[in-house]
């Protein structure tokens, strides 16, 4: 496969789509016949066969990366960026070495020149503040301090984007303790350590602000106040926490009543959820969903009579079958955890001609 394909790329020009396609082709080849030694020998005499040919310049940089030769990969990637420095593909490539090896500080170098020369490009301001915070070991607040000025030149590109300084928030976030708490996949769900808190004071403060100037670049968006919910949480601040979370039912509908109240049971604040899903039964009573929760919840916080005098209104209400059994079920339970079992069955053993409003209730249960 290999003898016939290498003909083939001698023939085309290296820079356009047919080139591309050929030599992913020939390197798979070679990487299935000769390893990857073999890939380094091929670009290699490729390079000796055309010096002029950037395109097989940088498959034997990639090539000497992989099999680990790193300096002869970093010379490569100079010598291609002297030649090509507006190669972002190029540089990122270098960049990405250099972090494998552990080479942050010149990895920083290397992001800066890439920032500067490409701006818009979010990805590229992320990675700059990561690497800031990667060559902090002599001054971690210093570093906190250059990761964070770092995300607001990106959200400075586009002054209108609440979505770009959310990224800068969660960038912030995830950052705190180097990384460690996003990399140990630790939940948010608990508050953050004061040593974490106090460790880290630079990047919480930014991503409460990043939070912040979200919601005032689009204060419809949902996102940016749940998120800061969750950070005010996490920095230990619960009544905060409850009213940025608060702010997302500002539009009074059901629905949004309903997730509110979702969001604050996940993180442990009953008594607001509870409120937030009765604000929703309320605002919808013809959806049994948002009732139905809302009575959940005051029975897994022990309410029993509270349960029961939130299901005693569905009782009388005819519904299709299945939402009719969803009825009965929550009744029951209602009934069970306030502890009104045999107060219900002497109700229902009375005649029906003295149960009087009751009557409709007593024939469906």
């Amino acid at each position: 496969a290999l003898a016939r394909l290498r003909p083939l790329l001698d023939q085309v020009q290296s820079d356009n789509w047919q080139a591309e396609h050929l030599r992913g082709l020939v390197e798979r080849a070679i990487l299935a016949e000769l390893g990857p030694e073999g890939l380094v020998d091929f670009w290699t005499q490729q390079v000796q066969t055309k010096p002029d040919d950037l395109s097989s310049r940088v498959q034997l940089a990639q090539a000497l990366a992989r099999v680990d030769r790193v300096a002869e990969a970093q010379r490569q990637f100079e010598a291609l960026l002297q030649r090509a420095p507006a190669r972002r593909d190029l540089r990122q490539d270098y960049i990405d070495l250099l972090r494998r090896q552990g080479e942050y500080t010149r990895a920083l170098q290397q992001a800066e020149e890439l920032a500067e020369a490409f701006p818009q490009d979010t990805n590229v301001w992320l990675q700059l503040g990561d690497l800031h915070l990667q060559v902090s070991d002599s001054d971690p607040a210093k570093a906190q301090a250059q990761a964070v000025a770092a995300w607001r030149q990106m959200t400075a590109q586009r002054p209108d984007d609440a979505p770009l300084v959310l990224q800068a928030a969660k960038a912030c976030r995830d950052a705190v303790g180097n990384g460690s708490v996003a990399n140990d996949g630790r939940s948010l769900l608990e508050p953050l350590s004061l040593g974490l808190r106090q460790g880290n004071d630079v990047l919480l403060q930014a991503a409460e602000q990043f939070c912040r100037e979200a919601i005032r670049r689009d204060p419809t968006a949902a996102e940016p106040r749940e998120t800061l919910g969750e950070l005010l949480h996490w920095l230990g601040r619960p009544q905060e926490a409850v009213a940025a979370w608060s702010a997302l039912a500002a539009g009074d509908t059901a629905a949004a009543w309903h997730d509110t109240s979702r969001i604050l049971a996940r993180y442990g604040y009953v008594d607001p959820a509870i409120s937030a899903a009765e604000q929703a039964a309320q605002a919808d009573p013809d959806q049994l969903q948002y009732t139905r929760y809302w009575i959940d919840l005051l029975l897994q916080a022990g309410h029993g009579q509270l349960a029961l005098s939130a299901a005693m209104p569905l009782a009388g209400q005819p519904r299709a079958g299945h939402e009719d059994e969803t009825v009965v079920q929550l009744y029951v339970n209602a009934v069970v955890a306030a502890g009104e079992v045999d107060a219900q069955i002497a109700r229902l053993e009375q005649p029906v001609e003295n149960l009087g409003a009751d009557r409709a209730a007593w024939i469906r249960g």
